[in-house]
Order: C-alpha cells, then sequence, then structure tokens
C-alpha cells in the first residue's frame, strides 16, 4: 500500500487517513499541530474527501466521514498521509462513499 499527502489529492477525491506526519515547517510548535488536528477529528482509518483547493492550492477544504468540515493550510495538509480507499480499508472506505452502515439488519 502506498500512502499520498492529503495535499496530493484532487477536488472530489477520497481516501483513509493513516497517520499525521512531522512537519518541519512548524518547529516547535508541531507537536501542538499535530495534536490540534487530532482533536479535531483527523485521526487514523477516518475517511476524508477533498472538497475544494484554493486559489494557488491553499487553503484546502476536506470533509471527514463524520460529516464534519475544515479548511487547513497547505503545511497543514501536508502533515497528513492517507491511503486511497481501493489500496487500505475498504470496508470503511466503501461505508464512506455509500452513506450506509456495514451492520445493517438482515445483512
Amino acid at each position: 500500500m502506498q500512502a499520498i499527502s492529503l495535499l496530493n489529492l484532487k477536488k472530489g477525491q477520497s481516501a483513509v487517513i493513516n497517520t499525521i506526519l512531522n512537519n518541519p515547517q512548524f518547529g516547535p510548535l508541531d507537536h501542538s499541530v499535530t495534536r490540534r488536528l487530532r482533536d479535531l477529528g483527523f485521526c487514523e482509518k477516518t475517511p476524508i474527501t477533498v472538497i475544494a483547493h484554493g486559489f494557488l492550492g491553499s487553503p484546502l477544504a476536506v470533509r471527514l466521514g463524520n460529516g464534519a468540515q475544515f479548511s487547513l493550510r497547505a503545511q497543514e495538509a501536508a502533515k497528513i498521509q492517507c491511503y486511497l480507499p481501493e489500496a487500505a480499508l475498504p470496508e470503511v472506505a466503501n461505508e464512506f462513499s455509500l452513506g450506509t452502515s456495514l451492520h445493517q439488519p438482515g445483512a
């Protein structure tokens, strides 16, 4: 499975968050930025969809699997490593993209 930066996803493309990386551009605040992203819901195995890219690529508008929408600066988006749905966790990606639950009665 190959990881891809959230920053490299195209508008309308969905992925599943794998991890949040260090970004030296934040210097000593990097740990705080990582914690803030996790507190907002940017956690491992969370589906994410790119809604829009700003002019010149930043900011980046995204929607998490729980429906929450955020705008991220390019430096923040570069911290988030994802897998494309077909490459990792297809059951999570399918549930997100189809809007259905995996635990349906009678299934």
